[in-house]
């Protein structure tokens, strides 16, 4: 297992908890894409470190300080699908595809205020402080043992079955979380020593975000279809472009 201490855990998690509410009132500023994507990630990591604490603690009333900042997330999760079948449709030029993008400009606009709502309300809560002292080490070390070495069981059960059916969506989704999951916990032992598997990691990731990608376009595109009979090119386009990119993920399990 890869160099993890508690201390560095504690002093990891500080920073954390201080990026999330800084990415947070960059996102309020200027609730643009970028801004979306950076506070997504931080609320990511830090739920990540938040699960290796003891359940007592979780439970607590500084839980409202997390939960605020899922829900937060869970709406952009909306915002975000949006935005990249957005980009993907304004590669093509039809009047249907005008009408299509207009929509997702509404509902996007209509899910945003809700979410800058959510924004403020996590942005405000008051931040929670951890008492290093009332946690054992010891406890925050097993942990940390015990849940990475379950998403990592997790991925190896996947990526056999996820390698041999193309049609494995919700599973190759799944597979994506875990990675993810994994890179940040990853991202809390010495980084010298799990450098190359975060990177490794990351790569796989991002093949497997691809892939989300165009198949979140599809099913999108796929229920304008009756209504807009010129989407059916597009859907054909990221179908070939969803097949490349599953192969280049098979490919990579070959090294």
């Amino acid at each position: 297992m890869y160099n993890f201490t508690a201390q560095n855990y504690f002093e990891k998690f500080d920073k954390l908890i201080a990026k999330s509410s800084e990415r947070l009132g960059k996102y309020l500023e200027k609730p643009d894409e970028e801004n979306i994507h950076d506070v997504r990630t931080s609320i990511r990591r830090l739920d990540a470190a938040w699960k290796i604490l003891p359940k007592k603690f979780r439970n607590a009333k500084e839980s409202k300080f997390i939960k605020l900042r899922k829900e937060f997330f869970k709406i952009n999760s909306n915002i975000r699908d949006f935005d990249i079948i957005k980009q993907k449709l304004e590669l093509h030029t039809s009047e249907d595809v005008t009408k299509i993008i207009k929509k997702i400009d509404e509902k996007k606009y209509n899910r945003l205020e809700i979410a800058q709502k959510k924004a403020r309300s996590a942005y405000e809560v008051k931040t929670i402080k951890i008492n290093q002292d009332k946690i054992p080490q010891q406890k925050i070390e097993e942990k940390f043992k015990k849940i990475t070495l379950k998403i990592i069981s997790r991925i190896e059960d996947a990526i056999p079955i996820v390698s041999k059916n193309v049609k494995k969506i919700k599973q190759l989704h799944e597979l994506r979380k875990d990675c993810k999951k994994l890179r940040y916990l990853l991202e809390l032992t010495n980084h010298d020593e799990s450098a190359v598997f975060i990177s490794k990691i990351r790569e796989m990731q991002d093949v497997l975000g691809f892939i989300r990608d165009c198949d979140i376009t599809i099913d999108f595109l796929k229920k304008q279809e009756k209504k807009y009979d010129s989407v059916r090119i597009i859907i054909k386009s990221e179908l070939e472009k969803r097949n490349q990119l599953y192969e280049k993920f098979v490919q990579m399990q070959k090294f």
